[in-house]
């Protein structure tokens, strides 16, 4: 007989958002959750219950009901839950899920029970066809496009999150959702009772029985009792059935039945507390019931926060068994802390004590044991230890099984009806809940995001004057973080996108510089910490983002940048510019008067009303065009919002150290014949005042947006870091520090952010000639989404 942990997770589906497929045609999802044993097999959790959730919604204009081809439904033989079946027809196209299903999975509930991982895969299934109508009338060809995986963590601590799915860059589209867990009972279960279920009862049967046990529970209080008391005799009866119909089989797997390590539940509480040592009982109570209570207590403060919830019958369910016996108190020990310390620890202790064995659950419940006070359940520090070991009698030991039985059905009952009271929240107010999901989530994966930059505020009365050069040092700084033990080890999210950080050695270092002229009037934390931000995006709805290729670049060139964006920011209109891709070797102004008509286009093709803020991200030549196209974009001038430059010439190339690349760039612009890249040289004047950079550089523009950042990485050589960061050269050029200057005249902006980013690259030719880092900036997924993370000032 073995002692079973029951998980309760509920998967609450919102809004499939087309971002980036490619491709039309009839899509849908498969979702599983399992967890790996101690034999590394996958233990699928079973999907028993469905519904819709925010029953009564009016659908609202830019959602398309009738791409809905087939109904959600649960695939009993592959234990997975399948979404809708839907159409995709355009880019930026939003359907809307409205699902919500039920798994129930057990675990053995050894002392590990609460650092069990699950892991939830989500498989995106298409099938490609320009008329997704046929899906209707004819078989479609459907094949697995691409896999989504996360892992789960501490679910038994009662987890509520928003969860974004989101696939790869080449099928990038976002699944909203909402995660929940409970952990719901400890039962001692049967092997004999557990095998013959297995036999004969099909994922089928149990759903259905699941499903009629659900709608139940939503029945009124009055006829609940009555109901479980039905549902309980008709278990009662087809166990009886099973094992009399397949005795004959069971008897075949006796070896199996054998194997089982205790002969009933008495056994089990007597081997795991010594003989019922009184203080192991104490900590066998705080390991499994009190912790059932407080998920109890957990859920019912999540209940209220949302609700005017209140039930008298719920108030004073749960008491302990036999205070008078054993002082026990409630104690919350389960926070993450904990559990890292408990990691840490058994990490540490095992590789200490590699020639021991130290797997069975009673070593970790003595007190004397050579583990520490976190891998074992916490042992009330009021309790007096004695040399001899104080236990309780038969007759306390009978009490303390029976009530701690009870006091387990009882807490589980409750949790049970409290879990049905907040699937029906779900059902009718997930929308609702997810804005309040999504904003702790952002929180949590910017600040885990923000472990990477290291952050400087220089107050200054020169915006455009370095102060100290840190530049130089970054790489050297950055290669000696990566190697720490605390960004090797930084603790985990409860519920983490497998595919979403990099490892330590391969992640990209930010070293941040506010230059700053006094305090800013908004504070990072708060703009994250406000609950109003998501649930009022139609404020920041009308943005217009433009996004600007670079020298024989085209619009996917920021692909990346622009997906993330999108993912972000879904309310805000993001312009990848195309017009530009064929005549990049003309005149800059061209360029820019080109940038200006295509915005212009943009925004009466979309019907973009009461534009009310716009932003520029262009990268490397890109930037360049987009202070060009500011003179013919004058009358939006009180509406510029951002401009965010990845490493842009702004003050030319004419002063890279590397000769090599100043070599590169005369022969391509002789064998090209390109005016721009003349232009970037400043040669296409023998006077440098008369060149179109110096030109540009007098010209308004820069100085009507609201933030400023400016990006370059050191090790990118085909932009010098001071063109780029668009800061004067001690004892530099004459005409280089008056392009600064004239950049700087009537700047309103308070604050100039300034990147070095820092890149681990590997050897290529790229690098060998400096060019590794001026494209790594377009090919890294984690930059993008650091970029749209950590600084949503620039973006909401």
């Amino acid at each position: 007989m073995s002692w079973k942990a029951t998980y309760e997770f509920i998967l609450s589906l919102e809004n499939f958002r087309n971002i980036d497929l490619f491709d039309q045609g009839v899509y849908y999802m498969e979702f599983s959750i399992y967890y790996q044993d101690s034999q590394q097999n996958k233990q699928y959790a079973t999907p028993y219950h469905y519904t819709q959730n925010n029953l009564g919604f009016k659908s609202q204009s830019h959602y398309s009901d009738q791409s809905i081809f087939e109904e959600s439904t649960i695939l009993d033989s592959e234990q997975k839950f399948k979404s809708k079946v839907f159409s995709i027809r355009y880019c930026e196209e939003e359907v809307r899920m409205n699902d919500l299903c039920c798994f129930r999975s057990e675990v053995n509930a050894d002392n590990n029970y609460k650092l069990t991982e699950f892991y939830l895969e989500c498989d995106l299934i298409a099938a490609f066809t320009t008329d997704p109508d046929k899906y209707k009338t004819e078989p479609l060809k459907f094949e697995k496009l691409s896999k989504f995986r996360s892992i789960i963590r501490y679910s038994s601590e009662g987890l509520h999150e928003f969860l974004p799915i989101v696939f790869d860059k080449m099928h990038f589209c976002v699944l909203e959702c909402s995660f929940h867990s409970l952990l719901l009972d400890f039962k001692f279960r049967n092997p004999e009772f557990l095998f013959s279920q297995n036999l004969i009862q099909s994922n089928q049967e149990k759903r259905e029985r699941s499903k009629s046990f659900i709608e139940k529970i939503f029945k009124s209080r009055s006829s609940q009792n009555e109901d479980l008391e039905d549902t309980d005799e008709d278990d009662n009866q087809l166990t009886q059935d099973t094992l009399s119909s397949n005795s004959e089989k069971i008897k075949k797997k006796e070896k199996v039945i054998k194997g089982a390590k205790y002969k009933n539940i008495n056994h089990f509480i007597q081997e795991v507390t010594f003989n019922f040592q009184k203080e192991s009982v104490q900590s066998f109570y705080q390991f499994y019931v009190a912790h059932l209570k407080n998920q109890f207590s957990k859920l019912k403060r999540i209940l209220d926060e949302v609700q005017d919830y209140s039930d008298p019958s719920n108030e004073d369910i749960i008491q302990m068994p036999h205070p008078s016996l054993i002082q026990i108190k409630d104690v919350d020990a389960n926070s993450l802390e904990y559990y890292n310390q408990q990691i840490k620890d058994q990490q540490e202790f095992e590789s200490q004590n590699k020639n021991h064995n130290f797997s069975s659950f009673s070593t970790k419940f003595d007190s004397n044991s050579t583990f520490s006070h976190h891998q074992r359940p916490p042992i009330q520090h009021g309790v007096t230890q004695k040399k001899k070991k104080e236990h309780l009698n038969e007759n306390e030991q009978n009490i303390f099984i029976n009530d701690v039985q009870r006091e387990i059905n009882q807490i589980s009952g409750s949790l049970f009806q409290i879990w049905s009271q907040f699937i029906d929240l779900l059902v009718q107010k997930h929308s609702k809940l997810l804005q309040k999901y999504m904003v702790e989530n952002n929180k949590q994966i910017s600040e885990r995001w923000g472990e990477s930059i290291f952050r400087q505020k220089l107050t200054t009365t020169d915006l455009f004057t370095s102060l100290e050069d840190y530049t130089s040092t970054n790489s050297q700084i950055a290669k000696q973080f990566r190697k720490k033990f605390y960004f090797n080890n930084l603790e985990p999210l409860t519920i983490e996108n497998l595919e979403m950080f990099p490892s330590a050695q391969e992640h990209p270092i930010f070293f941040q510089e506010i230059y700053q002229k006094r305090q800013p009037s908004y504070v990072f934390d708060e703009i994250l910490q406000d609950p109003n931000i998501l649930s009022n995006q139609q404020k920041f709805g009308n943005h217009l983002i433009i996004l600007c290729h670079g020298f024989q670049g085209n619009s996917y060139d920021l692909r990346s940048i622009k997906n993330n964006l999108i993912k972000q920011y879904p309310t805000a209109y993001c312009l990848s510019s195309k017009i530009n891709e064929d005549h990049t070797d003309k005149d800059l102004d061209f360029l820019g008067k080109n940038l200006a008509l295509e915005i212009r286009a943009y925004i009466g093709k979309r019907y973009i009303q009461c534009l009310t803020k716009m932003t520029f991200i262009g990268h490397s030549m890109g930037g360049v065009i987009a202070r060009a196209a500011l003179p013919y974009l004058q009358d939006y001038s009180t509406i510029m919002y951002s401009y965010i430059s990845i490493c842009s010439p702004h003050l030319g190339c004419y002063a890279n150290s590397n000769k090599l690349i100043d070599a590169g760039l005369w022969i391509m612009q002789k064998i090209h014949k390109s005016q721009s890249l003349l232009q970037l040289s400043m040669r296409d004047s023998d006077n440098i005042e008369d060149t179109y950079l110096y030109k540009l550089s007098t010209k308004p523009g820069l100085n009507w947006f609201q933030n400023v950042m400016f990006i370059s990485s050191f090790d990118d050589q085909y932009v010098p870091i001071q063109s780029a960061r668009v800061l004067t050269i001690p004892n530099g050029s004459k005409y280089h520090n008056q392009m600064v200057e004239n950049i700087s005249r009537n700047f309103k902006c308070e604050n100039i952010y300034r990147l070095d980013v820092n890149f681990k690259l590997d050897s290529s030719i790229d690098k060998m000639i400096g060019r590794a880092a001026h494209i790594h900036f377009l090919e890294s997924e984690p930059f993008s989404q650091m970029l749209s993370y950590c600084y949503p000032e620039f973006f909401q």
